[in-house]
């Protein structure tokens, strides 16, 4: 009598340690993976943020065009006779002054938000203060976090309007200069290789102190704007292709403490005259040094103390005259920066 044996099927599965190695390795994957992914979505956020720029070089070009190669036209409340005092510019309302983007803006395909503008009203009355709040995407950087209107600020006088503004990330150069009040301290007086005093505060020319109010002091702005009033092409002595006419500004707190804030001030809008402009003074992404604000906010608050900077890992962009957009990086070095912000100083972007 035969006996037969029954045969059970082995079923093959994981042991323990294998389910773990293969967890481990996913993990690893992952982990390899995911700083891929988001070095990818930067790089597309950077690439966005240059195309905005390039944007912007089109209309600052188009309106050049139309207006026999004058830039922009930055328009803020000014004293003819300077400092608080005097005659005001404009007989306009107190706080009724506008941006070089506002201007513009009938080459940005915004002709419609242009021709909504009341210019012998403030920014906060209507119709006004609705096109105020009208955010543009061209004027924003995907890279970028946080809301997309701010409180903005409108005009220089001592009653001027605070009201709510759509953001913009983007500045016109007011070039290399001691703007805002004397005691924004926290921004280092730079040492000139050259022996030139061109980082010495007040020293004009280099890096003179500039009244934001006095009309008679706007041509001590050695940039691509002013505060106030508009430049020809041909005061560009230092080729427009190596002079920065608009750069990425966060408009920032800066350092508080031992974190950054990324809070907006109170100064952030595209429709005011003060936030569409900039300083090159300070190092690219200054703010994020502590060392330049003994971790307090730089110039006690003060608008016109920022910097250069964006959230772009590295670096910020900035458009040359010519409307080319290049990335600069951190370490850009000051005497590049300098030479870069201004546009009559007889240097180029290759000084040592």
């Amino acid at each position: 009598m035969f006996q037969f044996k029954k045969l059970h099927d082995r079923r093959h599965g994981f042991t323990l340690v294998e389910l773990l190695v293969v967890i481990a390795i996913i993990g690893v994957l992952i982990g390899l993976l995911l700083p891929a992914v988001q070095a990818a979505r930067e790089a597309a956020r950077r690439s966005s943020c240059s195309n905005n720029m390039k944007q912007l070089g089109l209309a600052f070009h188009n309106y050049m065009s139309a207006n026999s190669e004058t830039m922009p036209y930055n328009k803020d409340q000014m004293k003819q006779n300077g400092g608080n005092k005097g005659t005001t510019k404009w007989n306009l309302k107190d706080g009724s002054s506008f941006s070089w983007i506002v201007y513009c803006l009938p080459h940005m395909e915004q002709q419609a938000l242009f021709d909504q503008i009341d210019f012998s009203l403030r920014g906060n009355e209507a119709p006004n203060n609705t096109v105020a709040n009208t955010v543009i995407s061209e004027l924003l950087c995907a890279s970028r976090a946080g809301k997309k209107n701010g409180i903005g600020n409108m005009g220089t006088t001592d009653n001027n309007p605070r009201f709510n503004m759509a953001r913009c990330d983007y500045s016109g150069s007011l070039g290399h200069i001691w703007g805002g009040w004397k005691d924004c301290g926290a921004v280092p007086e730079l040492t000139d290789p050259l022996g030139q005093n061109r980082f010495k505060k007040g020293q004009n020319p280099g890096t003179p102190w500039v009244n934001q109010k006095a009309l008679n002091e706007q041509t001590k702005c050695n940039g691509t704007f002013a505060y106030a009033g508009e430049k020809m092409l041909s005061d560009v002595l230092d080729g427009t292709s190596k002079s920065i006419a608009v750069f990425e500004e966060t408009h920032d707190f800066g350092y508080r403490g031992t974190r950054y804030d990324r809070t907006p001030n109170d100064h952030s809008g595209w429709f005011s005259s003060i936030s569409a402009i900039g300083n090159l003074r300070m190092p690219i992404n200054g703010l994020k040094n502590p060392a330049y604000n003994n971790g307090q906010p730089t110039g006690n608050n003060d608008r016109r103390c920022h910097d250069w900077g964006s959230y772009h890992p590295g670096g910020a962009h900035a458009m040359m005259i010519d409307g080319s957009v290049r990335f600069f990086n951190d370490n850009l070095s000051d005497v590049v920066r300098y030479a870069m912000a201004t546009i009559g100083g007889g240097e180029s972007d290759t000084a040592p």
